[in-house]
């Protein structure tokens, strides 16, 4: 079992696939049937051997399977930890329908007639592309827009259900994980026009707006490791940019909760000075050795199992390059690391 998507208050998301085991999940696909248990409800499935409890328990859970004509793909499961009575037997209905829908969706994408249709597609491209870095932004292009059409036809099903039920929780976050997901594919076609040197569009962005968005995003984790972030930007910070310059804070946001998770504290502020503005990520985790420094920019350099930032930077770099800014790190006192960008205004 693999887990596409995963968000938990308080476990961690699988790194790999998982053997099929004995728990709800797997019991909801052998069955076929949606289901909702209560604490109550669980133990006694579990004392009849039904299947195994694992994981944190709750207090509720809820699961639907993803089932076409043909088989049963997957599941959609919910539950909460604290409150017995979030959902109820008109919320697995809606969870039902919703999932028949998505179900649908990726079968007609993973059909034979389609993926024969793509394989055509991209053969011909590759016998009539002879530069590669074109051919490799080109079969991006397109296979964005093959995934751009089931993700809009999820975003729609969840919108006509929102219009309905407009404080239907489950419905509100499938339609907010679709944008994101639409943000990912657009942020990958940015990053290919990046890798082959060609322009991006750029438009007054409000920089604060974007941090808040993504500390939003990480404040399940933050939780989870306990972790304080001050935000000291307010009101307006505008700059000419294109949206994938997000990624540059979700980088470093990222990177502080993970790396520097002993320091507790995450601050983030702003200098201008000169015709620019510095934007700082500032963590008071272990402090990076200056000989490092400029070597955590770059493609696939590591400093340690502690201290490893991974590839994100090589492209926060990329990304800052086309905004004519620089990024770099520099010590915090009094203790950690203060990752920035510095635009020019």
């Amino acid at each position: 079992m693999s887990f596409p998507f995963f968000k938990d208050a308080k476990e961690v998301s699988p790194e790999s696939a998982q053997p099929f085991g004995s728990g709800l999940t797997e019991y909801v696909i052998k069955t076929g049937k949606p289901l909702l248990l209560n604490k109550k409800d669980k133990d006694e499935y579990t004392r009849k051997g039904l299947f195994k409890s694992i994981g944190v328990a709750s207090e509720l859970w809820m699961g639907a399977p993803l089932s076409t004509e043909k088989r049963i793909i997957g599941v959609i499961a919910l539950n909460s930890y604290d409150d017995p009575n979030l959902y109820d037997d008109s919320d697995l209905k809606i969870l039902t329908f919703v999932s028949e829908q998505i179900a649908l969706a990726i079968e007609y994408n993973q059909s034979t007639e389609d993926l024969h249709k793509s394989e055509e597609r991209y053969r011909t491209l590759s016998e009539e592309l002879t530069d590669s870095n074109s051919m490799k932004g080109l079969l991006l292009d397109v296979i964005a827009h093959d995934l751009k059409n089931p993700a809009g036809a999820i975003k729609g099903f969840a919108e006509f259900g929102l219009e309905n039920d407009p404080n239907n929780e489950i419905l509100d976050e499938i339609n907010q994980s679709t944008d994101s997901l639409l943000n990912v594919i657009n942020g990958a076609t940015t990053l290919s026009k990046l890798t082959l040197g060609d322009a991006i569009n750029k438009e007054e962005l409000n920089l604060v707006n974007i941090i808040n968005r993504i500390i939003r995003e990480n404040k399940a984790q933050l939780q989870i490791e306990e972790m304080t972030l001050n935000m000291k930007l307010k009101g307006e910070l505008l700059v000419n940019a294109n949206p994938i310059i997000c990624e540059v804070f979700r980088n470093y946001i990222s990177n502080a909760i993970k790396y520097a998770m002993k320091g507790k504290i995450i601050i983030i502020d702003a200098t201008e000075e000169d015709g620019y503005v510095t934007i700082n990520v500032k963590d008071f985790g272990k402090t990076i050795n200056k000989k490092d420094r400029e070597n955590i920019f770059t493609r696939n350099v590591q400093l340690g199992k502690t201290d490893g930032r991974g590839l994100g930077l090589a492209i926060v770099k990329r990304i800052a390059k086309a905004h004519d800014a620089k990024v770099g790190v520099k010590p915090n006192k009094p203790k950690g690391n203060n990752f920035y960008i510095k635009f020019s205004t």
